[in-house]
Formats: C-alpha cells, structure tokens, sequence
C-alpha cells in the first residue's frame, strides 16, 4: 500500500468516528474550498482570455520575388587626370590665352612667355650648324684624300654634333614659351598674370591647373562588412545631389582597410560626355551585386533581436511567433527589400509586443 492510499484510509476511518453533527461540519467545509478554488481557476482563465484579445497586432502576407541586391552608398567625382601646369622656360609672361572653365584641345595654347632673343639665337644656330656641316663635309672630303688627320676630322664631327644640340634645344626653349594644354580638358585655375615672371620647370612652380573630365571616376568606401560582395567589373549608377544621373562599373577595390572609417576604399570608372559631372560633385551611388529572391516591405516591420540582429516578426500556421534574421539588399521610400527570408511569410505589421 502506498502512502498516499495509507493516508487516505487513516481519514476515513477519522470520519466514520464522527458523530452526524460533525460529519456534516467537514462536509460543508470541503463545498466551500472547493467553491472558491474553482472561481479562482475560472477568473485567472479567463483574464487571460481578455490578455489575449487586447493584444493589437495585424499581418500581412508577403511572397518573394526575384529582385537586384543593390548596395547603397556614398562616393565623390573626381577627375582621373589632373595636373599642374609648369613653364619650361623662365620668363615674362606676354599673354593669358585661355580662361579657368574653358574647354581646350590638346595643344590649344594656355599661356605665351616673352620669347626676347629666342628667334634671333635660333637664326644664329641654324647659320652656326651650315657652317659645321659644310667644315665636316671638306674635312671628309680632305681625309679620305688622306690631306687630313683622324684628329681632324674627330674634331669636325664633333663641332657638327654640338650645333645640332644647341639648335634643337634653342628650338625647344623657343617652342616652351608657348604652354600649351597637355590633352584635352578644362582649365581649372590660372595663377599667374600678364607681366608676371616665371621661373622654369626645375623651380616646380604651378601657372596653372588643368583637368580632364572624361572619364571620371567615383571614388567611395565600402564597410568591412560588405566588400566581400564586391568585384571588379560589377554595374553601378550615380547620383548627384541636382538628379544629374550617370552609369559606370567597378574598376578598382583598396586591398588595405582604412582604420579611421573601417571601410575599403574603391574606384567606380564612368563616362562623362560633356563634362557635365564635376570634380568633387557628391553622389549617391548604388552597385548591383547580382539578383536574389527578397520581399518588399514597409520599413516599420524591422526589428532586432535580443543579439541585436535585424530582421522581421512573423506567425507560423500555429500562430506561434517567429523573429526572421533578415539582409536589406535595396531601399525605396518607405519600403525595404529584405533577402535571405522563407519564400511565404505572415509578417507582423503591428505591435512588435511579442
């Protein structure tokens, strides 16, 4: 026997000793326990019913479709070529050619330096190189006759070399007065005016800036996160801020972290006919990564977790609530693409309580 049913005979045999008075004593009490428990039981069940019904959420059923993941972020333009200009000659400045903004071809002049004697010495070198070659020609002409020594014709071929030298480089001093553009593209500063002198190139010192805007590049950073999305060659489209859109492509990914922003730095390459995108114009840019299947839906469904992980409530076909770890792969006002999700969803709209 075990004890509970040993406990029970020992109350029974307690009751059965009762005279009737008593017996009907134990038997109210135990109508009257039972009474109480069973409206306790009643009212817990049923505020928990009320609980329930008070709960406000709403859902919405979403279907995946294929959709592009697009990365969005933010970048600069910025010329792929720009250069100083530097005078080749020391001199006066005789005239200004162009102005900052204009469009130039290349060779179209920039900036004329006083040529001073430059013509008159080239005429000189010119005369001075006749008369070499006309010395070589005889002392030639008299060695192979042997009327003259190897040391003299040595020194005539040399003589004739030297004003070779010396015209060429007059030549070329005499060209450099003229700066000219170095390919084609816009002037973007001068600094330097008529009357001025200027030093030559071995002083370094700027005239003038020139930059080439087309092609441009987008230079942007990319997190740590998702620059293993990305790859050379992959389409992307800017934006500047006044709507001007245009298309390029991935050229170029930074191998090094910048620690400051810990993001990689990249090149985004694009045409930019006309140059109506300018140097250092910000952008909003977004690189196509490729399609995946996602859901469109509005941006008050996000939610993190306890581990602080983005994603969406939703209801099984029992509906038990389930937190849906979930990547944003575009964004549109309002909406936001969301992959890595089932393909059906019941999503909760409402009332993120559970």
């Amino acid at each position: 026997m075990s004890a509970i049913e040993d406990y029970m005979s020992k109350v029974l045999q307690f009751y059965k000793k009762q005279n009737q008075s008593v017996r009907l004593v134990i038997a109210a009490i135990i109508v009257i326990c039972l009474w109480i428990l069973s409206g306790i039981f009643h009212k817990k069940v049923k505020l928990n019913e009320e609980v329930a019904t008070q709960v406000p959420y709403k859902t919405l059923k979403s279907v995946s479709q294929l959709k592009h993941s697009i990365l969005n972020i933010s970048g600069v333009a910025e010329s792929k070529r720009k250069i100083k200009l530097v005078a080749e000659v020391a001199g006066k400045v005789e005239s200004i050619n162009a102005e900052v903004g204009q469009f130039l071809k290349k060779g179209d002049q920039v900036i004329t330096i006083e040529a001073k004697n430059k013509k008159e010495l080239c005429e000189k070198a010119k005369i001075r190189l006749n008369q070499s070659e006309i010395e070589f020609k005889s002392t030639l002409t008299l060695y192979k006759k042997k009327l003259a020594s190897e040391t003299d014709l040595a020194k005539s071929k040399a003589n004739l070399s030297s004003a070779e030298a010396d015209l060429k480089q007059i030549e070329i001093d005499y060209l450099n007065t003229q700066v000219v553009a170095p390919f084609d593209g816009y002037i973007d500063e001068i600094l330097v005016n008529e009357g001025d002198y200027v030093s030559d190139m071995l002083d370094n010192s700027p005239i003038g800036t020139f930059v080439a805007l087309e092609p441009m590049i987008a230079k942007a950073e990319v997190a740590d996160a998702k620059i293993r999305y990305l790859k050379p060659g992959l389409r992307a489209t800017m934006k500047t801020l006044n709507g001007l859109e245009v298309e390029g492509k991935v050229n170029a990914i930074s191998k090094v972290i910048n620690n400051t922003t810990s993001s990689f730095p990249i090149e985004i390459t694009f045409a930019n006919e006309g140059g109506k995108v300018l140097h250092g114009q910000a952008f909003s840019v977004k690189i196509f990564l490729g399609e995946k299947q996602a859901h469109r839906l509005p941006q008050s469904v996000l939610v993190l977790n306890a581990q602080s992980e983005l994603g969406i409530k939703s209801l099984d076909a029992e509906n038990v609530v389930h937190f849906n770890k979930a990547t944003i792969i575009d964004e549109e006002p309002g909406y936001v693409w969301l992959a890595d999700l089932p393909t059906k969803l019941q999503v909760i709209t409402l009332e993120h309580i559970y």
